[in-house]
Order: structure tokens, then sequence, then C-alpha cells
């Protein structure tokens, strides 16, 4: 299995205004899976709720480790993909 990523900034046509500030842009990740010539997308994006905090930067370094990792599986083991996913403490966007 391969597994890729790339980060794309996404700009807002009309900024969001929530209680904690104006925000006008967005990062998002976009993921690809391969194996046996099927493609698979998926995709991540950072979050905050109150003091719990998955930035742009934290998914970046855990993708990184990750696609390493996962190239061991096969797409179809997925009990077994989440397993690993819980005993490494992936942070839950990238999962």
């Amino acid at each position: 299995m391969q597994v890729s990523f790339e980060s794309i900034q996404v700009a807002k046509r009309v900024p969001l205004t929530i209680s904690r500030g104006t925000v006008g842009s967005s990062t998002i990740f976009w993921l690809r899976i391969e194996a046996e010539g099927v493609e698979g997308w998926g995709e991540a994006s950072p979050f905050s709720i109150g003091s719990h905090e998955q930035s742009a930067e934290t998914i970046t370094a855990e993708l990184n480790q990750l696609c390493q990792h996962l190239t061991q599986f096969h797409p179809l083991q997925g009990q077994a993909i989440e397993t690993h996913l819980q005993t490494t403490g992936v942070v839950s966007a990238v999962r």
C-alpha cells in the first residue's frame, strides 16, 4: 500500500466569523492511498475545540510518520490499521 498526502490552502469566498475571530482561509490535507491498482482518497482538516487543538503542523508531522508505517498493511486490513492508529496515538483528525 502506498500512502501520500498534500496540504492545500483553500480561500473562503466569504470569511467565517465566530466568537474566536475571523478566518479567511483553511488548510486541508488531501490523502491518497493506492494498492493493487485501486486508489482511494480522503481528507483531514485541522480543528480546535476548547483547549483540544489539532493544528496543521501536528497533522503534517503525524501524516509524515504515518505514511511510512502504513505501507506494511493492505487497505482491506481495516481492523489492523485501526488498532495500529490507536496504539500509536494518532490524533483524530488524521485517523
